[in-house]
């Protein structure tokens, strides 16, 4: 009878430590995702920045440009 007892506390402290485990191992998944989750938020801010540049840029290259055609056209380009 106290063989049995022992096998069973035996098994219920290995339950205790794998449910432990399992709670250990539950909290460093979310804090994993928390990490993917903020990634991937840089990502995006980053993605969208870069995005609002190339548009700022294209802007500037065809004010540029059209500044560039209205001196051709007037006749007021520089002679080199």
């Amino acid at each position: 009878l106290d063989m049995e007892k022992t096998k069973s506390d035996t098994c219920a402290a290995k339950v205790l430590s794998l449910e432990q485990m399992v709670s250990d191992l539950k909290d460093e998944l979310n804090k994993e995702k928390g990490k993917s989750d903020t990634c991937a938020a840089k990502a995006l801010w980053l993605e969208e920045t870069v995005s609002n540049l190339k548009a700022k840029l294209l802007g500037v290259f065809i004010i540029s440009l059209v500044s560039e055609q209205k001196v051709k056209s007037c006749g007021c380009q520089n002679s080199d």
